[in-house]
């Protein structure tokens, strides 16, 4: 127990810390410049054009696909067209969230909703997803912004003598990021009550979206950061070893 405790005293976690929120600051905010522009797109989108949302019936205790129909392409401009979120008695999402949506899709995850019809006790349920992609290149985002935050640790407090050491410190931009995560999640939450009206009368409304918290947590906020830090330790590891002096060099020196 005491060597371990020895070794995460070792660690530079205040270091790892303020790393690691800066990378998920920086992965949050190129994200941002890349797909702001797609998400305003997608908001004034009609839907026949594509919408917002695409909710797909899952299950009901009505006849929902003789309300709805099985599935439904929700724009969030109002207009004339049929299916929007005013419709639904609630406002879009704002362009922040759904980039942070992007984001958490960048490592991985699949943010996804529910959107609930209730008349008395009867109700109808649907999955929504976003109809904005995360293209393939989004994906390299949250490795290079990791692995570079873990190069940084490792640079600033000294390459260690072991590669494994050099991993272990890199890591500790986990220590940040989940925590940046864990805002971000609560944060970035959408979810929202409103009324629609229908064949039947007036019918409340519920929409939510976003990650599952716990899994975000443990594959976002957990697990990239250990590993792409760990991999820019190791870098930073590799880099002073080949920059250091050999025996032969202090000699002619």
């Amino acid at each position: 127990m005491s060597s371990l405790s020895e070794r995460v005293d070792d660690l530079p976690l205040v270091e790892g810390g303020v790393a690691g929120v800066a990378a998920f600051v920086a992965g949050y905010l190129v994200t941002y410049l890349l797909k702001v522009g797609d998400v305003a797109a997608a908001k004034a989108r009609s839907a026949s054009d594509g919408g917002l949302f695409v909710a797909t019936h899952e299950s009901s205790t009505i006849p929902a696909g003789d309300v709805f129909g099985e599935e439904l392409v929700i724009s969030a401009q109002e207009s004339g067209v049929q299916w929007t979120l005013n419709v639904f008695g609630v406002d879009p999402p704002g362009d922040a969230t759904m980039v942070a949506w992007l984001y958490e899709g960048a490592h991985g995850l699949n943010p996804s909703g529910r959107l609930v019809v209730e008349t008395g006790s009867e109700s109808a349920t649907y999955a929504l997803s976003l109809a904005v992609p995360v293209e393939t290149y989004l994906l390299l985002v949250p490795p290079v912004v990791l692995t570079a935050a873990g190069y940084t640790v490792v640079s600033r407090v000294g390459a260690p003598e072991e590669m494994q050491a050099a991993g272990r410190l890199g890591g500790t931009v986990a220590v940040g990021y989940a925590l940046a995560t864990v805002a971000a999640v609560a944060l970035f939450r959408w979810s929202q009550t409103g009324a629609v009206l229908n064949a039947s009368g007036s019918s409340s409304t519920a929409l939510s979206y976003g990650p599952n918290p716990l899994l975000a947590v443990a594959v976002m906020g957990v697990a990239y950061p250990l590993v792409f830090g760990a991999l820019g330790g190791y870098v930073a590891f590799r880099r002073a070893s080949t920059d250091a002096p050999s025996f032969d060099d202090t000699d002619r020196l």
